[in-house]
């Protein structure tokens, strides 16, 4: 998996900094600040670029609970699995 990290202050990011994909299973992975983790299945390669030239980070990511299933932890297990 490959990791981006992005500068908070300079993205106005609020909910989260870290980014993973793997290209291979066409998973991404968002680390929310609050502790929280979710896993985006099936992602295509070319939205994961566009997420990460946004320049309205925040606003991409959340649109992305739309259009793909997603598995949710936080630090203590797993809170949603939706398929």
């Amino acid at each position: 998996m490959n990791w981006t990290t992005f500068q908070r202050e300079m993205w106005n990011l609020r909910s989260f900094e870290t980014i993973g994909y793997d290209h291979d299973r066409e998973i991404l992975v968002i680390y929310y600040l609050d502790g929280s983790i979710v896993e985006f299945l099936s992602v295509e390669q070319q939205r994961v670029f566009e997420l990460i030239v946004s320049s309205n980070k925040e606003n991409n990511a959340k649109k992305l609970y739309t259009h793909y299933s997603f598995n949710m932890y936080t630090y203590a297990g797993l809170l949603y699995k939706i398929v």
